[in-house]
Parts: structure tokens; C-alpha cells; sequence
């Protein structure tokens, strides 16, 4: 299985017959023309609606093939986007899609949309789209912070009852929040047993997200810090 970053939330997944591209948002990298001349079968994900992880140019990526498979978040409004694709799934938490090559069920998130849990080349993968602890603790009141995290522990322990350990994990660390930034990563980790895990959700403030320090525990495996472009082969 290979990794490439396209940058903020968005990565393609090399399986070994098929690539998964999850919440695509551009190409600064130029990466899209060998990921899509280089496979049999493409899946297209998309996390929820929001900008930074809904770019309605992923329709046109029929330029490079015409076999793809569209599965997205069912929040996600389709009605003013024209010459759509046929082949469009949507998911709402709880349910799932599996045409025998790949898998894929939708879990919830604590903003909009689902989070996905995979299954590639036999092993859980994990993105989790705007699931996160989003607490912020210079703004928000305690009666705020305490339901956003009550809220997200809900989310968290419905995933881990269904799977006790994921291959990879792609999770946001978002330095925005300022403060406690890397709690809701900390606490992922500290549930669910992550082989691989990959921040997203940075807005470029590599710095901070790479601390691994803020989230890193006994049980965990592996940190992998990248940047737009970069890919990684997981063995």
C-alpha cells in the first residue's frame, strides 16, 4: 500500500489493483496524471461538504478515465453541479458500500458529513474527515468544551467497538484550535490501535501538527509527517 499527500485533508491510497482518493481538494503537486495512468480502478471519497474537502472538480477527473467510482458523504448537494457521472454513491452514517474489490463503510463525524473506515488490501484504513475533538479553548465556554468533547467521545467509541486496530489513520491536527490542539489525536490513540498514523488538517502549520509529542503514547506505532507531494510505501 503507498500514501500520497495532495495536501490538506486529501490523499490517494495505491492498493494493489485500484486507488482510493479521499477528500481531494487540488493538485499543487501534480501527482494526479501517474496516479490515474498507473491503476486498473479508481474510487473517489468525499468526507462532507465543506470547501476544504469538497472540490466539485473531481467530476472532471473523467478526463483521465471514464470507470470511476464517486462515493461521498450523502450531506454533500449535487444539484447545481452539472454533467455529473453515473456512477455516484452516497453514504450516511451507518451504512456502507462493497462491490467486492473495495469496501468502505461511513461512520460520524463531529462537524458535518461521515468519517470512512476502509478496507484495502485486507487491512482497516481510516480517514476521519472533520471527526476530531474541535474545542477551543480561548473562545469557547466550559459547558462548550464539555459537550464538544462528550459528543466526540460518542463518535470515538462507536468506532472502536466495530474495529480494535487500523493499519493507518489519517486524522486532523489542527493548530488552529490553539491550546490543547492534539487532544482529540491523543485520545484516538489512546482507543484504537494505529499501525500508521498520518496528521492532516494543517493549514500548513507543519511545525505544530509534526509535534508528535502532544499525542504520542505507549501503544502507538508510527508517525508519518507529510507534506504536499510527499508519499510513503507502508510495508
Amino acid at each position: 500500500m503507498e500514501l500520497v499527500y495532495l495536501g490538506h485533508s486529501g490523499f490517494a491510497i495505491k492498493a494493489k489493483d485500484y486507488v482510493v482518493i479521499v477528500d481531494y481538494l487540488e493538485d499543487k503537486s501534480c501527482k494526479l496524471n501517474e496516479i490515474f495512468s498507473n491503476t486498473e480502478k479508481v474510487y473517489v471519497l468525499v468526507s462532507h461538504q465543506h470547501h476544504d474537502h469538497f472540490n466539485s472538480e473531481i467530476f472532471n477527473f473523467v478526463k483521465y478515465r471514464n470507470d470511476i467510482t464517486y462515493i461521498l458523504s450523502s450531506d454533500i448537494e449535487l444539484n447545481n453541479i452539472e454533467n455529473l457521472p453515473k456512477q455516484i454513491i452516497t453514504l450516511s452514517k451507518g451504512e456502507s458500500f462493497d462491490d467486492g474489490v473495495f469496501c468502505v463503510t461511513a461512520y460520524g463525524s463531529t462537524d458535518v458529513g461521515v468519517s470512512f473506515l476502509m478496507k484495502i488490501d485486507g487491512e482497516n484504513v481510516f480517514h476521519a474527515g472533520d471527526l476530531n475533538n474541535w474545542h477551543w479553548e480561548e473562545e469557547s465556554t466550559i459547558e462548550e468544551i464539555e459537550d464538544a468533547e462528550k459528543n466526540y467521545l460518542s463518535e470515538l467509541n462507536i468506532l472502536a467497538e466495530n474495529v480494535q486496530s487500523l493499519k493507518l489513520a489519517m486524522y486532523p491536527v489542527d493548530p488552529r484550535m490553539e491550546g490543547d490542539y492534539a487532544r482529540g489525536a491523543r485520545q484516538f490513540l489512546e482507543r484504537i490501535k494505529v499501525e500508521y498514523f498520518v496528521p492532516m488538517h494543517t493549514w500548513g502549520m507543519w511545525e505544530k501538527a509534526f509535534n508528535i509529542s502532544l499525542y504520542l503514547n505507549s501503544e502507538f506505532g508510527q508517525c508519518i509527517c507529510l507534506k504536499e507531494g510527499e508519499c510513503v510505501t507502508l510495508n
